[in-house]
């Protein structure tokens, strides 16, 4: 496998910053060959709020994966999340005047760049992802790769991810004073939908809910496609706040607690678990405190059914209905660990619901096991596999983009 084939990315997490390393292998499994994970400092819902604390902890997570992959990592793709992301819906057309009327991918390039125009993008943003959604040729609707096709108007729907450029020039300068460069920033929970959502479930539609420390990604599919993305600021730090001061304890305790006994939902319960006595210290670390295990689930139960709501509110405000997504919703990120989350959300949404798994990836059960790591992990995937989507790099402090040509090597 040659040297340039491995590729080191990194996930910039409210608790944790994660580092993987990994290459593809013959067979089309990516290899993850070492990671390294690091307690969050100077890092607060994906913006960096102190430079130096940020680049240590970057710069931790990067030499433990180095060391465990046996590797020396120059370069970084980077996972971009929190709510600084925004994203939007537009259209661009262009006329074919040429007298054989064959598409061509120029044409597509410039019906692309078109409808990127059309979006009222303020200075102080930058377009990370460029995602056509389906083509329009003459009066034909449906279409997925029109180059090749005779037509005199081409139409495209695309879906854009803007950052502020100001976010992203910190995390740029915490990962360069680490001693490394940015070849790209990547929105976290498209590239996890590459990894834990099949093609089959984009065709039937679905929901990507991907509930991280302290916000929750969503990403709608339809037609074997994303339709639309958002982010709210809540994520499964909140649950641990609200356990804390329910249970008059720290949030490392609370914390673990949660991850111990917390249930998504009460009538999820089995009796015996119900009258389970929890013991724990107080905000002292010292007074001992006892309670019975299904005390402690209504304020876990509560935050879970705000970032439902959310997530019905998002789907609402497109105009889509939920019966629309029959392969139901797909729980990601370290808030999916918490116990019978599926099922709680199947009884909220009457969907099928299911915890993502990262699948055609090969490494240690203890890191592609982890919810935690997978979004370093689809990083790669997205990387090596086909991403279906126009994708701006930064490199030196530059944004260029990648002809959208490229992305219809990768996606066709």
């Amino acid at each position: 496998m040659a040297k340039q084939d491995i590729v080191g990315s990194v996930d910039l997490g409210s608790n944790h910053v994660v580092c993987v390393v990994g290459r593809p292998s013959d067979n089309g499994i990516i290899e993850v060959l070492g990671a390294g994970r690091v307690e969050t400092k100077g890092i607060k819902n994906g913006v960096v709020v102190d430079v130096k604390e940020a680049s240590e902890a970057i710069e931790a997570a990067v030499r433990s994966a180095e060391e465990s992959s046996d590797q020396v990592l120059k370069h970084l793709y980077v996972a971009l999340r929190g709510s600084h992301l925004e994203s939007h819906n537009s259209r661009g057309t262009v006329a074919i005047s040429r007298t054989d009327k064959e598409i061509t991918e120029e044409d597509v390039d410039a019906a692309v760049e078109t409808a990127k125009r059309n979006i009222r993008i303020s200075a102080d943003r930058e377009i990370i992802h460029s995602i056509p959604q389906g083509f329009t040729v003459n009066s034909q609707t449906g279409i997925l790769n029109p180059v090749g096709m005779d037509g005199s108007h081409l139409e495209v729907e695309i879906h854009v991810i803007t950052a502020s450029c100001d976010h992203l020039n910190n995390i740029q300068k915490a990962i360069a004073r680490a001693g490394f460069d940015v070849v790209e920033f990547i929105y976290g929970v498209l590239s996890l939908g590459e990894c834990v959502v099949t093609q089959e479930e984009k065709d039937l539609g679905c929901i990507l809910v991907d509930i991280g420390g302290l916000s929750t990604g969503i990403v709608l599919y339809q037609n074997g496609g994303i339709q639309t993305s958002s982010e709210i600021e809540v994520g499964s730090d909140n649950i641990t706040k609200d356990l804390a001061h329910f249970l008059k304890t720290k949030a490392k305790t609370a914390a673990e607690i949660k991850e111990k006994y917390g249930v998504a939902m009460k009538k999820l319960m089995k009796a015996d678990e119900a009258s389970q006595k929890i013991s724990y210290t107080g905000i002292d670390d010292k007074t001992p405190r006892e309670i019975k295990r299904q005390e402690i689930i209504p304020p876990i139960e509560s935050r879970l059914d705000q970032i439902v709501t959310f997530m019905a509110d998002s789907v609402a405000k497109v105009g889509y209905s939920q019966e629309l997504f029959a392969a139901g919703v797909i729980l990601a990120g370290g808030g999916s660990r918490l116990k019978r989350i599926d099922e709680a959300f199947q009884e909220w949404l009457k969907l099928s619901a299911r915890v993502g798994i990262v699948t055609d990836v090969e490494g240690e059960a203890d890191v592609v096991g982890n919810p935690s790591y997978h979004t370093a992990i689809s990083m790669l995937k997205y990387h090596f596999g086909d991403t279906r989507s126009a994708k701006p790099r930064r490199g030196g402090g530059k944004g260029m983009w990648q002809s959208v040509s490229k992305w219809w090597e990768e996606a066709f």
